[in-house]
């Protein structure tokens, strides 16, 4: 429990591994940590996390749920592409969500955002052709003017793809601040 830190990669391609409980003193998933542990089925979240890093459960394909815990800051690029969640529950503490963060998942039917929230990337749900509900706990994302990386608003194409979103559902998104294509 007392490690705060590991590498990057550190169980990358581990196909067998199917059950994981992190310690407690970790405050940072580094990049591609689980990245293709294609059996990974139960992840235990230390409470402290504060940064899911880049492609760390990218193709994790036999991940279904994750808890993601109270003071989680961000959520970073392509964290959670190509997983097979189906539900995700994103704390009031996240204010960033990045570029691709759940691109491909598409077994996730329904999002829950918290109400810290500052910013969606670009595609950040892209291609995740399951999903029929996205609730998030602010009125309206706000981007700010010359943020070209879009750390406040929604960035670009955050939803192409998710064919499933009926126009009910894609009215509440757009009354939420998202001008881009579905």
């Amino acid at each position: 429990d007392s490690i705060t830190n590991l590498g990057s990669g550190v169980f990358r391609g581990c196909e067998y591994l199917k059950k994981v409980t992190l310690p407690k003193g970790l405050n940072s998933i580094p990049e591609s940590f689980f990245s293709g542990c294609s059996a990974l089925e139960k992840i235990t979240l230390p409470k402290d996390l504060k940064t899911i890093g880049e492609w760390s459960f990218s193709g994790c394909t036999a991940l279904k749920e994750i808890t993601l815990p109270e003071g989680l800051k961000e959520i970073e690029r392509g964290a959670f592409s190509s997983s097979c969640l189906e539900s995700v529950t994103v704390p009031d503490s996240v204010v960033y969500i990045s570029y691709g963060a759940f691109d491909g998942c598409i077994n996730l039917k329904t999002v829950t955002i918290g109400s810290g929230i500052k910013g969606i990337g670009v595609g950040a749900f892209n291609d995740c052709s399951s999903l029929t509900t996205f609730n998030i706990g602010v009125e309206k994302l706000e981007k700010r003017e010359g943020d070209w990386n879009s750390t406040h608003g929604y960035g670009e194409s955050v939803f192409e793809g998710c064919s499933s979103l009926s126009l009910k559902e894609k009215a509440k998104i757009r009354k939420s601040g998202y001008e881009d294509n579905f």
